[in-house]
């Protein structure tokens, strides 16, 4: 009888150790489940917005490169020519459009659209916020994105040299994208929730271009990421990026790690900075 029991309870013991082992299983297979299918899913949601992002400044680079080469074209003293044409641009979409303004290689501000007071405007070169990412638009090719500032609407500066047959530089066109304008492409992002956060950090000079978690992070363009954390957040992408890249034949590498292995370079990568 007591062997019985004793069977019994050693049993009971087994039954239930196998459970339990079985049970914790079962939940770290779900848990890893789960934690690998929302990691594809933010992968998937960061790179949509990658790319919708990436789309609209090419767009507005060809608008602003386009409208600059007709405008250095207009007699130079003709300004409320010019100022029509930049009204007749801001009225495409004015929700996205903060304002334009063709600006001298030497950082005054010829003109600007209506809605932008002449006389507030200074000389680029004087202004803190301004004065790199113009001088570096001056050496570029491309637009180049300015740092984001109140002005007085928060804006996200765009600035493209134009330049004769020769190269030589004849103005900078800068077009300004609004950050709160109701119906425009980052209003839009209030359907990502307040799980999650969309960041662009600037590799030129650690600020941030925009942070949103569905409403914009209050403040967020006002001060740089501290360098060694910054360098620690650039380590961890490019680490993530190298597993990715190294990944078997035949494993899809996701869009944005791909956009990460091609683009990664100053003044403009793609998840890490502007």
């Amino acid at each position: 009888m007591v062997i019985l029991k004793r069977n019994i309870w050693l049993l009971f013991f087994l039954i239930l150790l196998t459970s339990t082992v079985l049970l914790a299983s079962l939940s770290l297979s779900r848990w890893n489940s789960l934690t690998q299918f929302h990691n594809v899913s933010q992968q998937g949601t960061a790179a949509q917005w990658f790319v919708s992002f990436s789309s609209i400044l090419e767009q507005q680079e060809a608008i602003i490169t386009l409208i600059g080469e007709k405008l250095v074209d207009v007699q130079p003293k003709d300004f409320q020519a010019i100022q029509a044409q930049l009204d007749e641009l801001m009225n495409l979409n004015p929700d996205f459009f903060s304002g334009f303004a063709l600006v001298a290689p030497a950082g005054e501000v010829l003109v600007v659209s209506s809605n932008l007071e002449q006389n507030n405007v200074v000389n680029l070169r004087d202004l803190p916020q301004a004065r790199d990412s113009f001088i570096r638009a001056l050496e570029s090719e491309k637009m180049v994105l300015g740092r984001t500032y109140l002005a007085p609407r928060l804006v996200i500066p765009a600035r493209k040299a134009i330049r004769d047959n020769d190269g030589k530089v004849l103005a900078v066109m800068t077009g300004a994208l609004s950050l709160l304008g109701p119906k425009g492409f980052f209003s839009n992002n209030r359907v990502l929730g307040k799980f999650n956060r969309i960041t662009i950090l600037r590799n030129s000079d650690r600020y941030l271009q925009y942070s949103t978690d569905g409403e914009l992070i209050p403040h967020f363009h006002e001060h740089p990421m501290d360098e060694a954390a910054y360098h620690r957040l650039k380590q961890a992408i490019m680490e993530q990026a190298g597993n990715q890249l190294s990944a078997p034949e035949g494993k899809v590498i996701p869009p944005l790690l791909a956009e990460l292995r091609s683009r990664v370079r100053p003044p403009w990568p793609t998840s890490v900075g502007a």
